[in-house]
């Protein structure tokens, strides 16, 4: 969703159709089956449909009279303890069966009455009745919906009832016939039913919610609704900004749930991304981190240009709400995303002429924004390093390589422990490259020129924060980027020269540290960089995630670099980006740690215990 345009939410592949109904009709009818034949009460067939149906019919019916009506809450709440009350597994197949029998039936009108209605309909503003009809046959479907997985996740249900809702794709189903397809169909007469839209949206949003507390085997998915529901919302509002800002935040609270429920899924940064409006760093920073993270998204580079194409020149709409920084480092890696940095086997001025405005400014901006700088620098690191990445190319060596190396600890972890959560060890997608070629293939990236550049820009402007030693707002940056470095240099199949890296500037920085924390502190120098770079267990009780760790996870880079149970000790969502007192120290210690890990390599810096002192390596070139 763009401002003043439509919002399209994109999903997943579903099973639509009649083939699909009667599949899930006959995988209902398997389980009353085996559900007669065990029962000693009643071993009658399913024969006895009719009868169930014509009381079900006349339930629902009951329901969605007194639903429609106007108390929603009061109503949806009642049906709560209907549902949790003890049921025989006969009567719950019963009534899934019925239950998805109108369900499809309604799902199927729905859609053949839109389009039908919508054929004939010319007038730009149809009569009042044509969306109240609609808005009505979708709040039934809504309901039906609702009843379907309240029965079959019923705790009497046994596993092959509750397991229908998943193999049937019914929360896809009701997002995309239930509540998208319809709430895109009234945006397109907006302003005219924004009435109907509102009315609507409150009921879906009441519905969605009630489905996270009772069904939470699909919890993912109805976060990210009630996020879809919030930006609808918003989209809608042009009176009141405190209202749209105030909807704005809703949404950006429920996609940063589900992004911590889901932190590979690129699709939820993307959405943030939106949101992050008028903010045009922090947009290039989500937009940035749904192309890198594990599992990218796609259209995410289309929704980019919605922000780059202004500030390179490329539409008139004017971009305004972007700081000349900003402006001057987002054109540097549009330039680069549109490949418009280097031209005929150049860097063309237009790229050195923003990096070098971008890199003019920035220590004075630094001092000027102070703290603010520390969420700043980490989207700055971010967007850098997604340079490297070719802003999420599939076939790009170093992402190659990265998957090269999650889908090998995915099958040993599989081999090890095959009962692990789907969180922890994701499926990863499958890489395009054989160990064997990504040698090769880096060698072929390291010489392209825009590569080069992406190492240019990253390292210039690591440089700069590195220079302003002693400033506490800058270990942000300085963490992040070291973070990168080490991850890069631990991966096997990595191997390309790091030369360029500013490491002098990397020594002063880590020596200074080290000298103000142990002075401060009066911690033992070799004691401190010995300890793991990550507390295991219940070491260090006191060290927690901090706030760049949440701004970097889940990307492609990051995924191995973090501990498997790492955010396990995550503070309370309302603190985790409050900068505490221990946050400071934490972040200073994990810095030296960092590069006393790289000093291990002695490749390029090293470590001197009787001085206690990092220092160029001898073995530097």
């Amino acid at each position: 969703m763009e401002s003043g345009g439509s919002l399209k939410i994109s999903r997943c592949p579903q099973e639509q159709g009649n083939e699909e109904n009667s599949t899930a009709c006959n995988h209902i009818e398997n389980l009353e089956l085996d559900s007669a034949e065990s029962s000693a009460q009643d071993s009658r067939p399913f024969s006895h449909k009719r009868a169930d149906k014509e009381g079900r019919s006349e339930e629902s019916k009951k329901a969605s009279s007194q639903v429609l009506a106007s108390n929603l809450d009061d109503t949806l709440g009642s049906l709560i303890p209907v549902y949790s009350q003890p049921i025989l597994k006969k009567t719950l197949i019963s009534k899934a069966y019925l239950t998805y029998m109108e369900l499809a039936a309604l799902e199927e009108k729905c859609q053949s009455v839109e389009h039908t209605q919508a054929a004939a309909v010319k007038d730009p503003t149809p009569p009042y009745d044509y969306w109240e009809t609609l808005m009505i046959s979708r709040r039934r479907l809504l309901l039906e919906h609702l009843h379907f997985f309240l029965i079959t996740h019923h705790p009497s249900a046994p596993p092959q009832l509750r397991n229908l809702a998943a193999n049937h794709s019914m929360p896809a189903r009701m997002l995309q016939h239930g509540i998208h397809s319809f709430l895109e169909s009234l945006q397109t007469r907006e302003p005219y039913n924004k009435k109907h839209m509102l009315e609507f949206m409150h009921w879906a949003y009441l519905i969605v919610a009630l489905l996270c507390k009772t069904v939470p085997a699909f919890e993912d998915t109805w976060i990210e609704c009630l996020g879809d529901l919030g930006r609808y919302r918003m989209a809608i509002e042009d009176e009141d900004m405190r209202d749209r800002d105030t909807w704005a935040g809703v949404a950006r609270s429920w996609y940063t749930k589900a992004a911590d429920k889901n932190p590979m899924t690129g699709r939820l940064y993307h959405h943030l991304a939106i949101l992050a409006r008028p903010n045009a760093l922090q947009q290039m920073y989500y937009y940035s981190r749904s192309l890198t993270c594990v599992k990218p998204f796609g259209s995410a580079r289309e929704s980019i240009m919605t922000l780059l194409n202004p500030i390179l020149g490329c539409s008139k709409a004017s971009f305004t709400q972007a700081l000349p920084i900003d402006a001057c480092f987002i054109k540097a890696h549009g330039l680069q995303f549109v490949g418009d940095s280097v031209k005929e086997e150049q860097t063309t001025e237009e790229f050195l002429s923003a990096k070098a405005e971008f890199l003019e400014s920035l220590s004075d901006h630094i001092g000027r924004v102070t703290a603010k700088w520390k969420d700043q620098g980490v989207w700055i690191a971010v967007t850098n390093i997604a340079g490297w990445f070719d802003f999420g190319v599939d076939d790009n060596a170093l992402r190659q390589a990265f998957l090269i190396e999650l889908s090998e600890k995915a099958k040993e972890s599989v081999s090890v422990a095959p009962k692990t959560s789907a969180i922890d060890q994701p499926d990863p997608l499958q890489p395009s490259a054989t160990p064997d070629e990504i040698s090769g293939k880096l060698a072929q990236l390291t010489k392209r020129l825009i590569f080069k550049n992406a190492r240019l820009l990253f390292n210039d402007t690591f440089a700069l924060a590195l220079r302003r030693v002693g400033d506490k707002n800058v270990l942000s940056h300085v963490n992040t980027k070291l973070a990168f470095i080490v991850s890069l240099i631990s991966n096997r199949y990595i191997s390309i020269c790091f030369d360029d890296i500013p490491w002098t500037e990397v020594i002063a920085f880590l020596n200074t540290l080290l000298e103000t924390e142990t002075q401060i502190h009066q911690p033992s120098p070799t004691n401190l960089l010995a300890e793991n770079l990550f507390p295991a267990g219940d070491e260090r009780p006191d060290e927690l995630p901090l706030p760049e760790d949440y701004l970097s996870r889940g990307l492609i880079w990051t995924h191995g670099f973090f501990p498997k149970n790492w955010f396990d000790r995550e503070r309370d969502e309302e603190e985790r980006y409050i900068e505490h007192a221990s946050t400071a120290r934490n972040r200073t210690n994990r810095i030296l740690r960092l590069g006393y890990a790289l000093a291990k390599h002695d490749r390029w810096i090293s470590y001197d215990d009787p001085t206690h002192t990092f220092r160029v390596s001898s073995k530097a070139s």
